[in-house]
């Protein structure tokens, strides 16, 4: 029988900013929500709290980070929202309440904001009142006393946030996907967009909290399409009222801004910058200046040209600004940003800056904080949080990232004593990543998949060796200076294949490689590494061709004496290490298991006797290094599919083992090498590599996330009972 633990783990959940659902069966804990997930999901929406002071994003997992501002600048991780399992597509904070509520694949989630506890759920084809396709945007209504919601059945639903979100009502007149909303409170008019290329204008006074008694007496009472905006030839995709709803901005698929005036029900005229999809928009400095984002790739600012032709209450004036060049402390607070100077060209839409946030790719999610220091951006499986100037013809600064990576995560390693831990992937990408903030410090492109990497630290200096597809080794010193860069000071040149395994010795004098080439590279290694223009081009001291296959794994012990290499040739091979820096072999064994041996490591400390040797089979087989026989000295029936990956923590109590259906288990590193706990992602990737130290291991996926979990030892469980 399964029982959920409780206790300390609240301050443990507060302190690491996330979760861990523990529960125990026969001494066995397991653990199905992790500390951390490191990694964004794709084209991920984005959202700021109506105060500036909270910024949400979705992780690749599906689960909502809340993040917060602290004092050194960063944003960190204040809370997590774990409930959706499929994409989710928008993200809203309430107006004035402690309310977040979130749309996608699965329908419409209400959460406690403050304690992440789901509030309410509108499940599509589960719920008889909610939508029968994924929700693709929400909006407040009356500071939060409605919730609209548009989905790909083509409806609109309202909801009332003042009855538990019951069902107000379900609007239809699109006849496709509603795609986005924008409310002018003071006309009383909502606006929807959709795939159906039409921009409706609806009158929604009755959804005023004064009037819900009346409907309620009145079934008749209903919102009312007051008219219909036609133009576009694409997907209409944003929406944006000005300050008094006079103007109605919209973005589409046809790479077109258009100017509506809500008045005359009429576009005023068409703005032609960008070559794609115009998937956001936003006004600032007393609306005199648009900002809008596009699938080319670009944020363009641009400052928009007096309109004529209309009445005096619809038109963008510039004039205003003329003359402001400086801000007084009072007219900060009302308007942040220095005016723009009127010229000959106020006649036409001008172009102040234009530039790629995400490099050529394009531009999913944007949005503005609501004091307009900062801008959010989403693209791929990265959001970036850009400082904004208060002049407006200056390009915005980046001051904040959080990335994910787009392929399988192959390789992780952990900083010793640090709140860092690095990250491998067949995206091409090396990353240093924070911990507490998620932040990527620093990345490298090793030109090649990264199938393998480990970390010498010598004389203040840390340098990460890589190794994959690309043949060479690379190593790339990490340095910090104003901020975390990385430089490639050494290559090693010599495997004729992929190189597939990488073992550093304790004191960083000797690098053993493996790979497809069948062979094991030895290499010297001379730390600290001077900086030069290029990076130094080195050969192997010694090669040797002993495996009948690929190499799979290399390991050296504690103390540097020992070496052992495994492969695809299902055998082991200890090697010893000689004062000359060569090997001789000191014991082979082969068909060590019935399967690929597709990783080996040595215990540490007091299990320091022991080497631990994993396979395609399973099975988990513990071996006495002093030991001539050839058989092991015990076996763990581990997993039911391929084990990818072992770890011991940093002071050798616990092996932990990762295996190709994501599932990660612990087990005591000593006599009788009994289970821990077991680790149970949400998804279905493959755990490719495990990192660990005393409190905290890290895992890499298939599906490209990191996962940071919490060690569950016999002593830190006894304080939940």
């Amino acid at each position: 029988m399964e029982v959920t633990l409780k206790g300390s783990i609240n301050q443990e959940r507060l302190d690491q900013g996330s979760s861990s659902s523990v529960v125990a069966s026969e001494h066995i804990r397991k653990c199905d929500t992790p500390l951390r997930v490191v990694g964004v999901q794709e084209d991920s929406p984005c959202a700021w709290a109506p105060d500036g002071s909270r910024f949400a994003f979705v992780s690749g997992n599906g689960s909502i980070y809340i993040t917060k501002e602290n004092d050194d600048g960063n944003f960190i991780v204040e809370n997590v929202l774990a409930g959706h399992t499929h994409t989710v597509n928008c993200l809203l904070f309430h107006p004035t309440e402690p309310i977040f509520v979130s749309g996608g694949f699965e329908g419409i989630i209400v959460w406690d904001l403050l304690s992440g506890f789901i509030i309410k759920k509108m499940i599509s084809h589960i719920d008889p009142d909610a939508h029968d396709a994924r929700i693709e945007c929400l909006y407040w209504l009356y500071e939060g006393t409605s919730l609209v919601s548009g989905s790909k059945d083509s409806n609109i639903k309202v909801w009332d946030s003042l009855r538990k979100f019951e069902l107000i009502e379900t609007i239809t007149g699109h006849k496709a996907p509603v795609t986005c909303f924008n409310f002018a409170p003071q006309l009383n008019i909502l606006a929807s967009a959709g795939r159906d290329q039409s921009i409706k204008i609806w009158d929604v006074s009755t959804l005023k909290p004064e009037f819900r008694s009346k409907r309620e007496d009145d079934s008749s009472i209903k919102v009312s399409l007051d008219r219909t905006f036609d133009g576009h030839r694409g997907d209409v995709i944003s929406l944006i009222f000005n300050k008094d709803g006079s103007l109605l901005f919209s973005g589409a698929r046809d790479n077109e801004i258009k100017i509506w005036s809500t008045k005359l029900a009429d576009d005023i005229r068409s703005i032609k910058y960008h070559k794609g999809d115009v998937t956001q928009l936003n006004l600032l400095s007393k609306d005199t200046v648009l900002i809008s984002a596009s699938v080319d790739g670009t944020v363009k600012c641009i400052k928009l040209a007096r309109t004529k032709n209309v009445e005096e209450s619809e038109i963008v004036l510039i004039e205003e600004l003329k003359n402001e060049l400086t801000l007084d402390s009072s007219s900060i607070h009302s308007d942040p940003f220095l005016a723009i100077p009127s010229s000959p060209e106020d006649e036409k839409d001008t172009i102040l800056y234009s530039f790629e946030p995400h490099e050529g790719t394009g531009i999913s999610g944007f949005r503005f904080s609501p004091n307009s220091q900062f801008m959010a951006t989403s693209s791929e499986h990265s959001v970036r949080i850009w400082k904004i100037s208060t002049n407006l013809s200056e390009k915005p600064v980046l001051y904040h990232e959080f990335v994910g990576h787009k392929g399988p995560v192959n390789s992780v390693f952990l900083l010793p004593d640090s709140e860092f831990f690095l990250s491998g992937s067949t995206d091409y990408s090396i990353f240093l990543y924070n911990m507490k903030t998620l932040k990527k410090e620093a990345d490298f492109n090793f030109e090649g998949s990264v199938y393998t990497l480990t970390v010498g630290t010598k004389a203040d200096q840390s340098v990460v060796f890589a190794g994959g597809n690309h043949y060479d080794i690379k190593g790339f010193c990490i340095s910090r200076n104003s901020m975390y860069s990385m430089k490639e000071v050494v290559r090693y040149s010599g495997h004729c294949g992929k190189v597939s395994a990488i073992s550093l010795n304790p004191d960083c004098t000797l690098l053993a490689s493996g790979g497809h080439d069948f062979d094991i590279c030895i290499w010297s290694v001379k730390m600290p590494f001077v900086f030069r223009d290029e990076s130094i081009v080195q050969k192997p001291i010694a090669k040797y061709s002993d495996h009948k296959g690929h190499i799979t794994a290399l390991c050296f012990n504690e103390n540097g004496k020992y070496l052992i290499s495994a492969g695809t040739d299902h055998s082991l091979i200890i090697w010893e290490v000689g004062s000359n820096k060569k090997l001789s072999k000191h014991r082979n064994i082969e068909q060590a298991h019935s399967s690929v041996v597709s990783c080996v490591i040595f215990g540490k400390g007091q299990n320091s006797a022991f080497f631990f040797t994993a396979s395609w089979d399973g099975t988990i087989k513990i071996w006495d290094l002093a030991s001539k026989k050839p058989k092991p000295v015990g076996e763990i029936k581990a997993h039911n599919s391929r084990i990818s990956s072992l770890a011991t923590s940093s002071d050798g109590e616990v092996l932990i083992s990762a295996c190709s259906d994501g599932n990660i288990k612990t087990w005591k590193a000593s006599r009788p090498w009994t289970p821990i706990s077991e680790y149970i992602p949400n998804d279905n990737g493959s755990t490719n590599a495990i990192s660990s130290n005393e409190h905290t291991f890290v895992t890499g996926s298939d599906n490209g996330m990191i996962r940071c979990w919490p060690h569950f030892s016999e002593s830190y469980s006894d304080s939940f009972k």
